[in-house]
């Protein structure tokens, strides 16, 4: 549901983050992750690319591709958030992830969900459900919101230091 400015805006602050991280003197593990699989398989809600041996793609100009590939070819296949997390989480919690670091993931979105049921509220928990999994596991969550002003309220949740109460 994001407006093609706004995923231009997105695509330009993934490279700059891609840059900082390229630029630290330890390289650290980073991927990328998308709706709807990748490049668009809609029958997977979401995925992280890795490359033909399982391992994630750690080269910087390889990682700014999928950038590229991942926001020009999966705008109709709507989103899951709680996949996404999900899906983020799990290779955190990957034989890739490497002992002793930290597990941080950047949620990028417009906060906006509208699968997997197609019902707002419950595709809203879905992702807040997906984001207390991931957060009482150990993963720190960091969110950036891009669109209109519908989804920051629940990006600021997914995000936070606290877990609702079920």
């Amino acid at each position: 549901g994001m407006s093609s400015s706004d995923m231009n805006n997105e695509k330009t602050a993934g490279n700059t983050l891609i840059d900082l991280y390229a630029g630290v003197a330890a390289h650290p593990k980073v991927g990328i992750g998308s709706f709807g699989g990748y490049p668009n398989n809609s029958s997977n809600p979401a995925s992280v690319p890795t490359s033909p041996n399982g391992q994630l793609q750690i080269t910087y100009s390889a990682l700014k591709t999928a950038l590229g590939t991942v926001l020009g070819s999966n705008s109709s296949v709507g989103s899951d958030l709680s996949a996404a997390i999900t899906a983020g989480n799990n290779e955190l919690n990957s034989a890739r992830h490497t002992a002793g670091f930290q597990k941080v993931l950047i949620f990028v979105s417009d906060g906006d969900p509208s699968k997997p049921s197609g019902n707002s509220a419950a595709d809203k928990d879905a992702a807040l459900t997906a984001a207390d999994t991931a957060k009482n596991g150990g993963t720190q969550i960091f969110s950036i919101h891009f669109g209109n002003t519908v989804g920051q309220t629940l990006m600021a949740q997914l995000a936070n230091g606290t877990t609702r109460s079920k």
